[in-house]
């Protein structure tokens, strides 16, 4: 984790724009997954109507007769489950990178509130990485010390739900991974998937709960900078 220091601006500013940068960058991914579940549904065929005509496609290449030479296709049916497909691949992979982009921004605040409230200066949110550099959410992303805000009950009942979610993807997870699986196995298992759903928009809920209370905890630095530089106009 860098511990370099950026000349200029205090601390605690830079570390309020990497938080809003980690909740922009989820609000992003966010607005997107949404988007691709819109337009998914615009290719439902419980909400069409197919038109049934049909075109030939004829081959240059094969003799008149052979079982290859003309086929019949119907050219809307066939977009339709081509774009069906291609916008459920879409919202599988944005759905993915919205859940990854949430998790870190609340679990982001998280790490930022507990670095402040044990005296440190961080200028920005730091991650572990994997193996190919990228971030990774924190496990921990529980925030305490916050009894005097009034959002503290709000907080407390927001990281429940995130963490309710998380175990309940893990059981899910857990169960996908046998060969082969019980009636009572694949009951559990889309128990587990029902009871994860919602889980990036939680984890963003939770981060935005989050980020209010860092905001309260670094009303303090802020006046000490401020009474810091009072004094040195004054001297």
């Amino acid at each position: 984790m860098s511990k370099s220091k950026t000349p200029g601006r205090p601390w605690f500013e830079q570390l309020v724009d990497s938080v809003e940068a980690l909740r922009e960058a989820a609000g992003e991914w966010q607005r997107a997954y949404r988007a691709a579940v819109l337009v998914e549904g615009t290719v439902d065929l419980d909400r069409r109507r197919l038109v049934e005509g049909q075109s030939d496609c004829v081959r240059s290449d094969r003799p008149e007769g052979a079982w290859d030479h003309t086929r019949t296709r119907r050219p809307h049916e066939q977009s339709i489950y081509s774009l069906a497909e291609v916008y459920m691949d879409l919202r599988h992979r944005l759905a993915g990178e919205y859940a990854h982009a949430a998790l870190l921004f609340a679990s982001g605040v998280a790490w930022a509130m507990r670095e402040v409230q044990t005296g440190a200066q961080p200028e920005r949110v730091a991650f572990s990485a994997d193996d190919e550099g990228d971030a990774l959410p924190h496990r921990r992303l529980e925030i305490t010390g916050i009894d005097r805000l009034n959002t503290a009950a709000r907080i407390a009942s927001a990281y429940q739900g995130v963490l309710a979610r998380q175990v309940a993807a893990e059981v899910a997870e857990g169960l996908v991974d046998p060969p082969y699986i019980s009636d009572h196995e694949a009951a559990q298992f889309h128990d587990a998937l029902d009871d994860a759903a919602g889980l990036p928009d939680a984890a963003y809920a939770y981060g935005l709960l989050a980020e209010g209370a860092l905001r309260f905890v670094l009303l303090e630095p802020r006046d000490a900078y401020a009474r810091e530089r009072a004094a040195k106009r004054a001297s």
